[in-house]
């Protein structure tokens, strides 16, 4: 249960020289793609090597991968973050809750990666332990699952957004403002505007498209984190919620990536595959190298290829099982040595 899950998707239909959305409305899904990588011809063998080397990297870390080949026609479905988010918590009546909210995504085009990423995750629960309960909702407002990360240092869900004004936008945010309010009532978190909120809408700037694409929360506290990605008040609103609220030394925690490691690097794109684990794209050397700085076991994989739609290893994977961390890593630190020690001690673990 407490083994990492991710959800991923092969490269066997991936192509990004072609999008989904050119054919609708004649221009690409977002800048990231139109930076100059695409200059080159596609090398799908590669492209392949490269998902699988991601898949393999996450398994030899210990992580579970429920894996599909993708299908026919849905060429961003290899970007598995979006399609939906999911959480596992102790509830009140002492189990396991793994809640998945189903992403309603503002380009139509892509709404049938949802019933493909359903029918994968289904086949995979179908021997789950007994002590999960399962339950699955349809997001009613616009709702894209790279905008919506956990904070397991904080227990906050950040939500990026952008105000939507009725044309499609797709180089913008896809996630509109009330999307974070559903997520996190959902998932039996505070919603934003309380004293102590379990969630923190900041605003996306174009080109950056998703909140992924430029902020990260890592387990100990430290924020990855590219300026250029939000607004100047959402800024300010991130340094109180993640530093100012806990008393933190946001200079030391705040972890600033430029805009080209960013935008071309993808280096805020990262996976947390547990307190102490990250992977990275090959690409992000100067902040692997900070982090490792910082005592974490970094892994970088070569994405080259995958990069070019304008996607990371970030985009790539789904967490199926985030652990839900009540008061957050920095206010309840053992909480997960807890949870496992006590699940390695039942006779049914």
């Amino acid at each position: 249960m407490l083994t990492p899950v991710f959800c991923m998707a092969g490269a066997e239909y991936f192509d990004p020289r072609e999008e989904v959305h050119q054919k609708v409305y004649n221009y690409v899904e977002n800048d990231m793609v139109a930076s100059g990588r695409n200059d080159k011809p596609y090398d799908r063998a590669l492209a392949l090597k490269q998902a699988q080397d991601l898949h393999d990297c996450l398994v030899s870390l210990g992580a579970h991968v429920i894996r599909s080949d993708g299908t026919e026609g849905l060429i961003d479905q290899i970007y598995t973050a979006d399609p939906s988010f999911s959480m596992l918590s102790r509830e009140d009546d002492g189990q396991f809750h793994l809640k998945t909210l189903w992403s309603r995504f503002y380009h139509g085009k892509r709404q049938p990666e949802v019933p493909e990423q359903q029918r994968a995750l289904t086949a995979a629960f179908t021997n789950i332990c007994d002590e999960i309960v399962i339950s699955q909702r349809q997001a009613h407002r616009y709702f894209e699952g790279g905008d919506h990360l956990y904070d397991m240092a904080r227990d906050i869900i950040w939500g990026g957004y952008k105000p939507k004004n009725g044309t499609f936008e797709p180089n913008e945010g896809r996630s509109e403002p009330g999307a974070l309010a559903e997520l996190a009532t959902y998932m039996g978190m505070n919603v934003p505007g309380a004293e102590n909120p379990g969630a923190a809408g900041v605003e996306v700037v174009k080109p950056f498209y998703h909140l992924d694409t430029s902020c990260s929360f890592l387990p100990r506290g430290e924020v990855v984190f590219c300026p250029d990605g939000i607004t100047q008040d959402s800024c300010k609103t991130l340094v109180y919620n993640a530093f100012t609220r806990y008393g933190l030394n946001w200079e030391s925690d705040l972890i600033l990536v430029s805009r080209d490691e960013a935008e071309n690097g993808f280096a805020c794109n990262l996976i947390i595959v547990d307190e102490n684990t990250i992977v990275l794209p090959e690409s992000s050397r100067s902040l692997a190298e900070n982090l490792r700085e910082r005592d974490y076991n970094v892994h970088t994989v070569d994405l080259s290829e995958i990069l070019r739609a304008g996607g990371g290893p970030h985009c790539m994977v789904n967490r199926v099982n985030q652990v839900r961390v009540p008061g957050g890593l920095l206010g309840n630190p053992d909480y997960l040595k807890e949870i496992r020690t006590e699940f390695s001690l039942s006779p049914a673990a």
